[in-house]
């Protein structure tokens, strides 16, 4: 279990900011927009705002919140994943193939010493996690960002800094339909189906596979009696 844990959190420590950085990057810039006076243009204000993202202490309090809030995103992705998998569960035997690496890779690495299962399945999971958690961070950071320009724009009116339309009234629009199609379309009705779901299914086949290989090393493996007696041959030639 001790090892799993190690995986896992070895690999969170990556694409977990990265995910929470999505949201936190913008919820950052929305708080930034209310300091001092809006700026003439919408590049402008996105400029200053981010000049005040590269202090030192900026950096480091991003990355923190960026840890909490990817594994906030890990929780709430933590129950699309286990929805895709209860919606189409595989039957007992489905997907065992003798040939498959997956199978055979416990057969390859036979030392007591090394937790090359808990590994492999580690891997597989996290290829699950980073379909799931990344493209959750990105869709929020989007809506985050249009409400950012909406704040911007609203303000800007409010200072009457600027008449007629600008850019930020064009993108405005832009971004609120990508927000809308995101939500309402991109997310449920094709990254779901064509992107989470295949991997979940590949990461238990795999999960499978590997279950029924080290079962393979525990009982008879070719001219041993035992996967034991395979271990300890394999660590007396090692």
């Amino acid at each position: 279990m001790k090892s799993v844990t190690d995986i896992f959190n070895a690999g969170r420590l990556v694409f977990y900011p990265a995910a929470g950085a999505f949201v936190v990057v913008p919820f950052y810039l929305l708080a930034a927009a209310f300091l001092g006076s809006p700026a003439a243009t919408f590049g402008a204000q996105l400029s200053q705002d981010f000049a005040r993202v590269t202090s030192t202490t900026a950096l480091v309090v991003l990355f923190l919140a960026s840890i909490t809030v990817g594994f906030l995103i890990a929780v709430i992705g933590f129950r699309v994943i286990k929805r895709v998998a209860d919606a189409a569960p595989a039957s007992p035997g489905e997907g065992i193939n003798p040939v498959s690496f997956n199978y055979n890779y416990p057969l390859l690495r036979q030392k007591k010493d090394e937790d090359y299962a808990t590994w492999l399945v580690g891997e597989y999971f996290r290829y699950v996690e980073i379909a799931t958690y990344i493209p959750m961070g990105i869709m929020v950071g989007l809506e985050l960002t249009t409400l950012y320009l909406l704040v911007f724009l609203v303000r800007q009116f409010a200072a009457d800094a600027v008449a007629g339309l600008t850019s930020g009234h064009v993108l405005l629009p832009a971004l609120l339909v990508a927000s809308i199609v995101t939500r309402g379309y991109l997310w449920p009705e094709v990254w779901i189906p064509r992107i989470i779901t295949p991997t979940v299914r590949t990461f238990d086949r795999a999960k499978c596979n590997l279950i029924e290989g080290v079962k393979a090393v525990e009982r008879a493996v070719g001219p041993f009696k035992d996967g034991q007696a395979a271990a300890a041959a394999d660590s007396k030639t090692s």
